[in-house]
């Protein structure tokens, strides 16, 4: 299995991006390392939720390396074809998991349907 990229945030003043490291504190806190922002302070991931924070993530980072993707993207000028639109949708679900994996905290844990509440 592929290595599953890490998270990154980008800082909303500098534009830098940011690692957010894995954390055995309580309180998980992310500052930019150009200009001392703080980016992120949460409550630390349960095992759970690190696991399917990391599932998400590798599961866009698989959708960035289709090749249509790919070649979507060194393109300068719309072409408006199927494989085009393909990609952009490709592109967007991508986005949509990687905030599924920044929000993994504020979502309710995942039962199976024989599971008792």
């Amino acid at each position: 299995m592929d290595e599953v990229p890490p998270e990154v945030l980008p800082c909303p003043v500098c534009r830098q991006h940011t690692e957010a490291p894995f954390t055995d504190a309580p309180i998980e806190e992310v500052r930019c390392q150009n200009c001392g922002k703080l980016l992120r302070r949460r409550p630390r991931l349960s095992e759970a939720e690190r696991a399917r924070a990391l599932a998400w993530r590798w599961a866009a980072a698989q959708f960035a390396q289709h090749p249509d993707i790919r070649a979507s993207e060194r393109r300068r000028k719309l072409r408006g074809d199927t494989t085009e639109g393909y990609a952009m949708a490709m592109l967007r679900a991508a986005e949509s998991l990687l905030e599924w994996a920044r929000t993994v905290h504020k979502r309710p844990p995942i039962r199976e349907s024989g599971e008792p509440d």
